[in-house]
């Protein structure tokens, strides 16, 4: 048996540090349950661990985003609305506040029959904790007219294991021509 691998057995002490000197093993310390401390040699902090999570955050939060480009780009408005909180708020740019799923769903309807063709969201930032996060990014609509361009924030929301938007707004930056 190694050195380093010497355990013993009659109180679950595992050799955290030996030598060999003069070919007899000098032990400088035993640890009980060293599990605990398994990583102090590594130079973690608690802010790099979040920044590993929020990587996982960004692409979960942006396949989310897939999801609602995927079906609003096929003009299935039900499925857009799919990814909100069926309590959710939408607040979009120059008009009253939007709640519930089913009126966010009648919005993108008269979206999509006002000639806005397609959607494309581009996720800039994630961040959060916990059944919560934000995410800011920039959008392009497509329309008879032209593009609309702008900038938006959403406050997600963690239910039963799904991330769902819960609170949307957004400002226009570019409008498209006037008819």
């Amino acid at each position: 048996m190694s050195e380093e691998s010497q355990q013993n057995n009659n109180n679950n002490n595992v050799l955290i540090n030996s030598t060999q000197q003069n070919g007899n093993l000098k032990t400088e310390k035993y640890q009980k349950y060293p599990e605990r401390n398994l990583f102090n040699h590594i130079p973690l902090n608690s802010a790099l661990l979040e920044n590993m999570n929020r990587g996982a955050l960004f692409q979960e939060i942006k396949n989310r985003q897939g999801d609602f480009m995927r079906a609003f780009n096929e003009g299935d408005a039900k499925g857009a609305a799919e990814i909100y909180d069926p309590d959710g708020y939408f607040m979009p740019n120059g008009h009253s506040p939007v709640k519930g799923r089913s009126g966010i769903e009648a919005f993108f309807q008269k979206d999509m029959a006002d000639g806005v063709s397609s959607a494309q969201i581009i996720t800039e930032e994630v961040n959060g904790s916990g059944d919560w996060a934000f995410e800011r990014g920039s959008y392009h609509l497509e329309c008879g007219r032209g593009t609309e361009s702008g900038a938006y924030l959403q406050v997600w929301k963690r239910i039963n294991g799904v991330w769902l938007v819960h609170n949307d707004c957004f400002n226009v930056v570019q409008s498209p021509r006037k008819s």
